[in-house]
């Protein structure tokens, strides 16, 4: 269970951070000679694409469905958590090349302010949302019901 518990929390971080639009990594079988292509694409309601190397059928699963899936197809958990990782921590050494940079450019002074400007600004939009989605719905006026036209007597 605890090797489950990591690769979820792995799998979600990637879901929410990671500053590649896609992910691409092979994995082992645990019985087969063949290994598996599995793709991450970043937003897309079944983010992994799994297939055997070369293969022509694609599975498309969501983040909660993938250990499942890979347990299912005999996939080598612990290969895939170290590509994944991998992966990420290439993410990590890029952000912070691209920080220190841009500190060196910048001055640290600019980027501190830049942070607590955004900081400020995604507070204001989580309590603008939070608004939204907690006030209850206004009811519409009751429709007016159309008038009936006399019929001219005679």
């Amino acid at each position: 269970m605890g090797r489950f518990m990591t690769l979820q929390k792995l799998l979600d971080f990637i879901d929410t951070y990671s500053i590649d639009p896609q992910i691409f990594v092979l994995v082992r079988s645990l019985y087969q000679k063949t290994p598996w292509e599995v793709l991450w694409r970043s937003g897309a309601p079944k983010p992994w694409e799994l297939k055997p190397k070369g293969g022509a059928q694609v599975l498309k699963v969501s983040t909660a469905e993938l250990v499942a899936t890979l347990n299912e197809h005999q996939l080598d958990l612990t290969h895939l958590e170290e590509q994944l990782q991998s992966a990420m921590l290439q993410q990590v050494w890029f952000a912070n090349c691209l920080q220190s940079k841009a500190s060196d450019l910048f001055g640290r002074r600019v980027i501190e302010d830049a942070k607590i400007r955004q900081d400020g600004f995604l507070e204001t939009l989580r309590l603008e949302i939070e608004k939204i989605t907690q006030s209850k719905p206004q009811k519409a006026p009751p429709a007016s019901k159309p008038e009936k036209k006399k019929s001219p007597s005679t």
